[in-house]
């Protein structure tokens, strides 16, 4: 993998700031962008570009921003979305006058999204010629492959990179399809320049490929099934691209053995991976379906609230969360699985439109592949910025700053040499001018994050909430106001700061009421999470108010729906020393007989009988209850209530003893009736299918056998038959008592041993063996 000397200083800044970003985390955290962005501002200083690119980039990027920077407009301009309207005049929020109702996170946003626009056009108006371009993507090339060695040997040792946060260490970014997505696009361009090195008969060629294996190693690794395909289709329409070519059937014919022979390596040491190719989804499972599909969904039904400019930069989230339907779960969706969804939500379908319009100059752009310009290479890139943006269709790719400046990368070395791009005096001073803009912004950024300096950032609301977290812990409840009221005025759409904020209010005099508004609106803009309610339940429990807390708790055996039952059996455990609130809970179970079953188990004898007593007054045959149902009914009734009456219940409707016979058994055992006990427990329980061992030998010589072989249990079962088959009761029983020390003995037979005892009216022992033999 040998690169010339020949690369400028430039173009070595521009491909290792494109590494840098990966390298970085994928540049995820605040900390990574801020020092992309300043070393990215100090080499656009140093070495601004001369060329102008035409009217449509210049306009295409422009209007780019000004649908992002639209979010800062006054809020009354134009219709208020329903979940706006809902928080600021039903709930008591402050969202402040302008659009976007968290400016200083929409201003962060707005500020990488600058670097982007202004980073895309820097690499665009660079003049090289079709040898540095070369040269370039042949850098690059190389240091994808050093970043998935790098990774394998993480994965493979368990060393953790700084930096690198993914859980299961598959890679630099905290998503592994984030990492796979850009090693497909690094294995395309490795791809054809191990491909063009062996076409033209060079040694390196084998290094190339070596570096190939790398990288595919690495894809394989981040268990991604989108970073396999991109590649696999990457290098296929590569190979097609061929065909335009003079010889190009040639090429492709040699391009198919090659494609072949990595399908068959991915099919044999594919592993995991391949797995997921193949995997089946359960039927049972709820993300069977495409659960991608579903959040898609409603995130197009978000989008239409405002199509036209959309919620405004860094607030999808609570936006989403606040009126997701088709996907309502859980699980909370920080994006919605498409880049161009979570523009189209942010910033409005217009954004999307100028993004086609920028994309169709960017191809026209990259024509004609002339056999002098590097065509090989730069179809290359341009495959490969191509999977990256029907990738975005599915993933967020786009929006992570480490891919998107590889995307940025590709996709200028893949421009063509023969387009005209003249040089323009005005060039130069702007981009100097936006240099110093960005190295301001990235000045901001350092210093929200290294002290509490300029504007807030995100770095600002995590020391925040490290504030708030110390404050919660050390019970300091005016500190935990101060702290939720500062988190609030930047994310106004964070809904644990208003739960923060009330949990300190509602142990505060006079500041209950605030407490209820401030969980009314968390409860709004979290509306499917059920431990929430849950925790705001617990809140009330600790301040005493018991309305409150049962307020709460309704809401959280609405949002649980089938998964109730063992919420309501969470709560009983948690009230048992508030009298009031287990009232409440008490009169839930009136309009639930899971929760009436449910409750019995923590019910006072008193609270039973009268439960049970309503319950048969409703329904004296228990013709609502399956049997299921009338199971766990008898069971907390037999455990928590009065034997006796159940017992006698169960005796005067016979229906109900193909559910509750073993609680009528066990009374009877109780009372020492072992007799009934052991007649009414042999007329429900189902007969055990009994080993059969036909033998035509003499019960004496089977007896004999056996004393010599007694550790032998198929001898010993043999004997047994034999002996009740010839009535030899006694006998039976005592070939039983060894057959039970030997290991791995079989429960029929202590149903056996029951039996030979209610013949000889031994009631107590026949009970042990059908308490040995199980199902009581």
């Amino acid at each position: 993998m040998k690169l010339s000397a020949s690369l400028s200083f430039r173009t070595m800044a521009i491909v290792g700031i494109t590494l840098m970003a990966l390298a970085l985390g994928g540049s995820t955290e605040l900390w990574a962008q801020t020092v992309v962005v300043l070393l990215a501002g100090i080499v656009m200083l140093l070495f601004p570009p001369k060329v102008g690119l035409g009217a449509v980039p210049v306009v295409v990027l422009t209007l780019f921003l000004a649908m992002a920077l639209a979010a800062f407009l006054p809020a009354s301009w134009g219709i208020m979305p329903e979940w706006r309207r809902h928080l600021t005049q039903d709930l008591p929020a402050a969202l402040g006058d302008l659009r976007t109702p968290q400016p200083w996170l929409t201003l962060q946003a707005c500020g990488l999204l600058l670097f982007g626009l202004t980073w895309a056009y820097y690499l665009f108006a660079q003049e090289w010629d079709p040898s540095e371009k070369s040269r370039a993507l042949r850098l690059f090339a190389v240091g994808m492959v050093l970043l998935a060695a790098v990774s394998i040997v993480a994965y493979t040792t368990g060393l953790r990179i700084p930096g690198w946060n993914q859980e299961q260490n598959r890679g630099w970014f905290p998503n592994r399809n984030q990492t796979a997505d850009v090693l497909a696009l690094g294995g395309i361009v490795t791809y054809a320049i191990a491909f063009k090195r062996f076409q033209k008969g060079r040694r390196t060629g084998a290094l190339w490929l070596a570096g190939l294996g790398l990288i595919c190693v690495a894809l394989v690794i981040s268990y991604s099934r989108a970073g396999i395909l991109m590649f696999f289709a990457g290098i296929s329409f590569w190979h097609l691209g061929a065909l335009f070519r003079p010889r190009g059937g040639k090429s492709l014919a040699i391009g198919l053995s090659s494609f072949v022979m990595l399908v068959s390596l991915f099919l044999l040491f594919g592993g995991t991976t391949l797995e997921r190719f193949l995997k089946v989804p359960e039927p049972d499972n709820p993300y069977a379906t495409d659960y991608r599909m579903l959040i898609q969904e409603d995130a197009v039904n978000v989008s239409l609230h405002s199509p036209l400019l959309g919620t405004g930069l860094g607030n999808f989230e609570p936006v989403f969360t606040s009126m997701r339907v088709a996907s309502a779960d859980q699980n909370r969706s920080i994006h919605p699985e498409s880049d161009w969804l979570w523009m189209a939500v942010e910033m409005g379908w217009i954004a999307p439109l100028l993004l086609l319009a920028g994309l169709k100059w960017w191809v026209g752009q990259c024509l004609p592949f002339t056999p002098k310009s590097g065509e090989a290479v730069r179809r290359a890139a341009m495959v490969a910025v191509i999977m990256f943006l029907a990738h975005g269709f599915v993933d967020v790719s786009g929006h992570r700053l480490g891919s998107v400046c590889v995307a940025l990368l590709l996709a200028a070395l893949a421009l063509s040499p023969a387009q005209p791009r003249p040089r323009q005096p005005w060039v130069a001073p702007l981009f100097r001018c936006l240099a110093v803009i960005l190295c301001l912004m990235g000045g901001w950024w350092l210093g929200s994050i290294t002290a509490e300096f300029g504007p807030p950032t995100t770095a600002t609301l995590d020391r925040i909430q490290t504030r708030l977290t110390d404050a919660a812990t050390e019970g300091r409840l005016a500190s935990m106001s101060s702290a939720a009221n500062a988190a609030l005025e930047i994310a106004p759409l964070d809904w644990t700061f208003y739960f923060r904020r009330a949990s300190a209010e509602a142990f505060r005099t006079g500041a209950t009421q605030k407490a209820v508004a401030d969980f009314q609106i968390a409860r709004f803009l979290e509306p499917n999470w059920i431990e929430l309610c849950i925790n705001e339940g617990e809140v009330w429990l600790a301040a005493d108010e018991a309305d409150s807390c049962l307020d709460a708790w309704r809401e959280a055996l609405r949002r649980a729906g089938v998964r109730a039952i063992p919420v309501y059996t969470a709560m009983l455990r948690m009230s048992q020393d508030n009298p009031a609130v287990h009232l409440g809970l008490e009169k839930l179970a009136d309009t639930n007989l899971d929760y009436l079953i449910a409750f019995l188990n923590y019910a006072t004898p008193d609270e039973e009988k009268s439960a049970i007593d309503d319950l048969l007054a409703r329904d004296p045959d228990l013709h609502t209850l399956d049997q299921a149902q009338q199971k766990k009914l008898f069971a907390a009734w037999y455990a928590h209530g009065d034997q006796a009456d159940l017992a006698e219940q169960l005796l005067a409707h016979e229906n109900w003893q193909a559910s509750g016979w073993t609680f009528l058994a066990r009374h009877f055992a109780d009372q020492r009736d072992f007799e009934l006990a052991c007649l009414t427990a042999l007329r429900h329980l189902p007969t055990p299918l009994v080993r059969q061992i036909p033998s035509d030998m003499p019960l004496d010589e089977m007896k004999i056998r056996y004393d010599s072989h007694s550790d032998d249990l198929a001898e010993g079962i043999m004997l047994c038959e034999a002996q009740i088959q010839d009535n030899r009761i006694d006998d039976a029983l005592t070939t039983i008592a060894a057959l039970e020390k030997i290991k791995d003995c079989p429960s029929y037979i202590f149903y056996l041993k029951a039996t030979l005892c209610v013949k000889k009216q031994e009631w107590e022992e026949a009970w042990n063996a059908l308490l040995q033999f199980g199902g009581i």
